[in-house]
């Protein structure tokens, strides 16, 4: 029963990864695969709260659209207060299930800037 309940966990996890960064980044032209994109944001070492700062210092109109989608910005903070562990089964299940996660959240017209929007939060987060 605990397996179950991790594997959901997981899931709902992994799903609000990609449709926070999605709705994050916006929708635009297919270009860079979402779930690569998210990438730093699975494996960052910092809270919620130095990753929401850091978003609105290096991409505030990034920062803008978060803010005005609590649910989006709910599954962030979900997805960066899980365990290390978490988020790095997280990013397997991602890989391992790709076609089904986009499916399920519309991701084929993810933003071609996410990829680096998202590696330069995360790459500067732990200094806020």
């Amino acid at each position: 029963m605990k397996m179950r309940k991790t594997r959901y966990t997981i899931a709902a996890l992994a799903i609000g990864a990609v449709s926070a960064g999605t709705a994050l980044l916006g929708a635009g032209t297919a270009a860079a695969n979402p779930i690569d994109d998210m990438v730093g944001l699975l494996v960052t070492k910092c809270s919620f709260s130095q990753f929401d700062t850091a978003l609105h210092d290096v991409a505030p109109e990034a920062a803008a659209k978060l803010d005005a989608s609590p649910i989006h910005k709910t599954a962030l903070q979900m997805t960066l207060s899980a365990p290390a562990d978490q988020r790095a089964a997280i990013f397997g299940m991602l890989t391992n299930h790709r076609a089904q996660i986009e499916a399920m959240t519309d991701t084929s017209a993810a933003n071609a800037e996410s990829g680096a929007v998202m590696s330069k939060v995360a790459a500067s987060c732990h200094r806020y």
